[in-house]
């Protein structure tokens, strides 16, 4: 008798969990970006939303929480039920980079991937009328004149890598910490800062001729500028990674709901119009990788840029 009225219980505790996935989504769906609102990031998401909206049978909903290389974004999300009605947005470096340089409450294992939105396209770049017309001639430059170079960034990932550049070349870097890409835009554009880094927001200023790219920080070559050198091949080592805009929830999110939204994200992520807007207009390669293929990508580059952080030491 007790066994059965065990397995009841279990049966019980089970159906709600079971039913709530089968249902899923009853209601809107929040997306907390981890960028603020109008950048290149936010440009591909909110691209993205109406068509998750027409997969899915509920509204998607964008929170904007830009700040602390996404951590505020992470941190909220942990926050709230694992139910699947709320979905964190956050470039990766925020589970497998920053978390090594400062103290956190969240590690990559804490999270399930329901995938990317687009690879970004990173690397430094100058403004058009700069007194250099490379990476090298900006090196050069710096020891000619003695000059501490500024480089504004929302990023944390590019002190890294300048700190290599410093131990190489002798040179000095002065980071100008912003809060988005078009603050860096504006910075530059200015006359404010030498250089600038990011993933995408240099893209339209490239092209229209207000802004020249010096170097890409990708490990393979910027898609929309394939002849821009990589970092690594001018030979600073461990400085080449391929960056992914992640989707993730809370790890106790069924993995029914999981699906449903991982599927839905992978096919928005292949449609044309989107890949077309992630390409030229957010600047970032239209790359979509399977929900499956998240967690590996961001073990591997937690171990990668630990080696980073120990060759800018």
């Amino acid at each position: 008798m007790k066994r059965i009225a065990s397995a009841f219980l279990a049966a019980c505790l089970l159906f709600p969990a079971t039913s709530m996935a089968a249902n899923y989504p009853t209601h809107p769906i929040t997306v907390i970006s981890g960028f603020a609102a109008g950048g290149t990031s936010d440009i591909a998401l909110r691209a993205m939303a109406p068509e998750l909206e027409k997969e899915l049978g509920q509204p998607v909903l964008i929170v904007n929480k830009g700040g602390a290389g996404g951590a505020l974004a992470v941190g909220d999300v942990l926050t709230k039920k694992a139910d699947g009605y709320t979905i964190g947005f956050v470039l990766a470096t925020a589970f497998t980079l920053d978390v090594q340089l400062k103290k956190a409450r969240y590690a990559i294992e804490d999270f399930k991937y329901l995938g990317n939105v687009g690879v970004s396209q990173e690397g430094f770049f100058a403004a058009a009328d700069a007194p250099f017309k490379s990476f090298s001639e900006m090196v050069e430059y710096a020891k000619k004149t003695g000059k501490e170079l500024t480089c504004a960034s929302p990023a944390i990932i590019d002190t890294m890598m300048l700190k290599v550049v410093e131990a190489k070349s002798g040179v000095k870097f002065r980071k100008v910490p912003v809060k988005s890409g078009g603050e860096t835009a504006t910075q530059l554009l200015g006359g404010h800062v030498d250089m600038g880094y990011g993933g995408g927001i240099q893209t339209p200023y490239v092209k229209a001729g207000k802004m020249i790219n010096l170097a890409a920080t990708n490990a393979t070559p910027l898609v929309l500028f394939p002849d821009c050198p990589t970092l690594e091949s001018m030979g600073y080592p461990h400085t080449g990674y391929d960056n992914l805009f992640v989707l993730y929830v809370k790890k106790d999110v069924p993995d029914e709901i999981c699906k449903k939204l991982s599927d839905a994200i992978y096919k928005v992520s292949n449609m044309p119009a989107i890949q077309d807007i992630f390409l030229n207009k957010a600047g970032r390669s239209p790359q979509a990788y399977k929900a499956e293929e998240i967690k590996p990508i961001l073990l591997k580059q937690r171990s990668d840029y630990k080696a980073l952080i120990e060759a800018g030491k």
